[in-house]
C-alpha cells in the first residue's frame, strides 16, 4: 500500500517531472474574494404593509363624477321642396271637402273653381270689413285676378294663357300679386309662409286675420320657397311651429310689404313708443332696423297666439 505523501516525495525526486502534487492535508476554507449569490425562493411577493398613525387614516373618498353633457339643442327641420308648385287658389279646400285630395283631377278643377266664386263674392264684404284700402287692396285688382280662376281653377297651363298665372318670385315687390295673396289668406283663413333661402327670411300672408263672426283660432299654414315650389314639412305646420323654426334657427319673420310700407310713414320716435307699446323691451338701430324689429316682434306675437 502507498501513501499519498510517499508518491509526492518520489514525484519530487524525478528530475523530468511535468507533474506534481500537493501534499495531502485539510485546509481551512478561504473565503476572500468569494462571491456569494443569493438562492431565489419562487414564492408570492406580499407587499409589506405601510404603517399609518390613526390621525392619518385615508377615509374614503367618492370617483370623482363627470360634468353632465350639455343638452343637444333639437332644431326643427326647414320644410323639403316639393318640387312643383300651386295656384295659391288651391290652398285651404281640403279643410273644406275632406275630399278634395283624393278626387280625380276633373272634380278637384271643379272644386277650385267653386272656391274661386265663393272668394269673388266676398270681394265687397272683405274689403269694408277688414280694411281693405290700408292693407293695399283695390277692389278692381282683386276682381282682375280672381276671375280667370273662376273659369279654370288653379290650372297653370290655362292661367298661363290668360296671363293671369301667380307669380310667387314677385310677391315680395309687386304691390298686385302681394294684395291678391293677401286677400285670398284672408277669405280662405290660412297662412302662406314664403321662404328665402339666400336672405334668411320668412314673410307671412295674411297682413292680419280675418276679424269677425266665424273666425278660427288657428290658421292651417302653407310653405312655398321664394322660387314658387312647395315645401312640406312634418314640424313647421302652423304659425306656433313658425315661430319656433325661426328662434331655433336664426330666421328672420316678416309681414308682408303693405305693413312694412305703413311703418316707414313713423317717425324714430314713433316706431319706438309703438315697440314699448307692443311689450318690446327696446327699440333701437336705423330707421329700417327698427321698422324690421317692431314688424318682426308684432308678426312673432301674433303667430304665438299673444295679444297684441
Amino acid at each position: 500500500m502507498v501513501h499519498w505523501n510517499e508518491l509526492s516525495d518520489f514525484l519530487k525526486s524525478n528530475p523530468f517531472q511535468t507533474y506534481a502534487v500537493k501534499l495531502l492535508a485539510i485546509e481551512a476554507p478561504i473565503r476572500k474574494n468569494v462571491e456569494h449569490f443569493p438562492i431565489v425562493v419562487d414564492t408570492p411577493l406580499v407587499a409589506a404593509p405601510v404603517p399609518v398613525s390613526e390621525e392619518k387614516k385615508p377615509s374614503a373618498v367618492d370617483a370623482p363624477v363627470a360634468a353632465p353633457a350639455p343638452a343637444a339643442v333639437t332644431r326643427s327641420r326647414q320644410p323639403d321642396i316639393q318640387k312643383y308648385t300651386l295656384d295659391p287658389i288651391v290652398f285651404g279646400i281640403e279643410h273644406r271637402d275632406i275630399l278634395y285630395n283624393d278626387s280625380p283631377k276633373a272634380s278637384r278643377r271643379q272644386m277650385e273653381i267653386n272656391e274661386a266664386l265663393r272668394c269673388e263674392a266676398l270681394i265687397d264684404e272683405l274689403y269694408k270689413s277688414q280694411g281693405g284700402r290700408s292693407r293695399g287692396w283695390t277692389k278692381v285688382m282683386l276682381e282682375a285676378a280672381i276671375r280667370p280662376r273662376g273659369a279654370s281653377g288653379g290650372d297653370l297651363y290655362e292661367l298661363k294663357q290668360a296671363k293671369s298665372v301667380f307669380l310667387w318670385q314677385m310677391v315680395g315687390d309687386d304691390k298686385a300679386i302681394s294684395g291678391f295673396l293677401d286677400f285670398l289668406c284672408v277669405a280662405k283663413q290660412i297662412q302662406v309662409a314664403i321662404w328665402n333661402d339666400e336672405r334668411h327670411v320668412i314673410s307671412v300672408y295674411p297682413a292680419a286675420e280675418y276679424v269677425g263672426d266665424g273666425a278660427i283660432k288657428q290658421y292651417p299654414l302653407y310653405n312655398v320657397s321664394s322660387t314658387g315650389m312647395m315645401m312640406k314639412s312634418n314640424v313647421v305646420r302652423n304659425g306656433t311651429d313658425l315661430v319656433k323654426f325661426a328662434n331655433e334657427n336664426s330666421w328672420t319673420l316678416l309681414p308682408p310689404q303693405s305693413v312694412l310700407h305703413t311703418l316707414e310713414k313713423l317717425t324714430l320716435a314713433d316706431l319706438e313708443s309703438v315697440g314699448k307699446k307692443l311689450g318690446m323691451a327696446e327699440v333701437v338701430g336705423t330707421k329700417v332696423e327698427r321698422i324690421a324689429a317692431v314688424a318682426g316682434y308684432k308678426l312673432k306675437s301674433r303667430l304665438s297666439g299673444a295679444a297684441v
